[in-house]
């Protein structure tokens, strides 16, 4: 995470989760904003994935900030009809008031398109500032 050097902000440790061990959050003076970058990898499950987003989830709802989740998250959500661990992952970011910003594939190869990479948000809720 690349932050400019006129922007004040610190490490949010309090808000690793175990089973994403490839993520950092900070959180800005300035606007009183979480920004997090997760990184799942590719062979990792998704289901085990999915439980620790819920508890990352429902530590960031109870913070009722405004917040922003990054990163190459490696799960497919153009495969939620097809793949119920992908509907799992959907289904915990809505119940937790969080929706994907990027709805167009992010990987475009001849054979196919995925939206693997993508930006969490609980921006449309009102009890964010």
């Amino acid at each position: 995470m690349y932050i400019a050097d006129d922007i004040g902000f610190y490490v949010r440790n309090d808000l690793n989760v175990e089973g994403i061990p490839e993520s950092v959050f900070i959180e800005l003076y300035q606007f009183g904003m979480i920004i997090g970058c997760i990184y799942k990898p590719l062979n990792a499950n998704v289901g085990d994935f999915v439980v620790s987003l819920e508890k990352l989830l429902d530590t960031l709802e109870k913070q009722k900030q405004l917040c922003y989740l990054a990163g190459d998250l490696n799960v497919d959500i153009l495969k939620l009809d097809v793949h119920a661990p992908t509907a799992d992952f959907i289904n915990c970011l809505f119940s937790h008031s969080f929706f994907p910003l990027i709805n167009k594939p992010t990987r475009i190869t001849p054979t196919s398109a995925t939206i693997i990479d993508n930006i969490l948000t609980n921006a449309n809720v009102t009890n964010t500032h």
